[in-house]
């Protein structure tokens, strides 16, 4: 079948050829989509989806009907509720942390799920699960909840990637010093430093940046966070807004992960494929 020659770039001429013989089909352009199904959000993603061999799944067709409506380019559609979250491992991780997805046991890959089963399972449970909060906050504030739960991924997309990685490091100095910093590659205590002393640093601990109380994350003169102002922890001051729900600095926190996608071709490492214990997650992506 070939399929092991085809590359990425392949693919994508492919998804491309596909998709322009989708719209000439339909006697109309991308723009035009909507009116082609009658300005139905719903019918719009599940037409995207069953198409074949076009690069659209799920979580891809409602991100393209989420973003035409957020940039304004379709402005009246109906059935927009019925769009969910994009649902990734960033969402999923999400959903997993503050509990509105819940699981009887840490979730693992496993290297004989080729299919990816348990991922696919996990992908539709969290969509699910963040419906369910959508529901009950258009319940509680109708004036103030989104339209639809798809215009809640930017939010959850963003806390899952700057807030739910490990990429907070706890370092030690050979004269006691304490403290936190974005990285590990830092070499030189800068509590030291401003005391006009010389401490050679070492990393003792990986943690979230949410683990941390705000005050102790890495700040410059003026207090603002060492790191860049596209992340969310710059926006929000390195305040989550699920602080109170995940408890993340209680001793009964636990950081778990969603399984991964599957590939044998994937470029991650098999030491990256491990799972932590109590944490779950593993496997291979491409």
């Amino acid at each position: 079948m070939n399929l092991t020659g085809l590359s990425q770039s392949d693919k994508l001429v492919d998804f491309a050829r596909n998709a322009a013989q989708f719209l000439l089909r339909l006697q109309t352009d991308a723009f035009g989509l909507a009116e082609a199904y009658e300005y139905d959000a719903a019918a719009i993603r599940d037409a995207l989806v069953a198409e074949p061999n076009m690069g659209y799944g799920l979580k891809k067709a409602n991100m393209f009907v989420r973003d035409m409506v957020a940039w304004g380019v379709w402005r009246e559609l109906s059935n927009l509720p019925l769009v969910d979250v994009a649902s990734d491992r960033n969402t999923m991780r999400v959903a997993l942390r503050t509990r509105v997805l819940q699981t009887g046991i840490p979730l693992l890959s496993s290297f004989l799920d080729i299919f990816c089963h348990q991922y696919v399972c996990i992908d539709a449970a969290s969509a699910e699960a963040w419906r369910a909060v959508w529901w009950a906050w258009a319940e509680k504030d109708p004036q103030g909840a989104p339209v639809s739960p798809c215009l809640m991924d930017f939010l959850l997309y963003r806390i899952g990637r700057d807030y739910c990685k490990h990429a907070l490091v706890r370092y030690q100095c050979t004269r006691g010093h304490t403290f936190y910093h974005f990285g590990a590659r830092l070499r030189i205590c800068r509590m030291c430093r401003a005391e006009g002393h010389q401490g050679e640093v070492w990393p003792t601990e990986h943690v979230l940046p949410c683990q941390a109380v705000p005050e102790e994350l890495p700040r410059d003169d003026d207090g603002r966070l060492l790191i860049s102002e596209q992340n969310l922890l710059y926006t929000l001051d390195g305040r989550c807004p699920f602080d109170s729900v995940c408890q993340p600095r209680s001793a009964s926190f636990r950081a778990y992960e969603a399984p991964r996608s599957i590939s044998v071709k994937g470029q991650t490492g098999w030491i990256e494929a491990y799972a932590e214990r109590d944490m779950g997650g593993g496997g291979l992506m491409s």
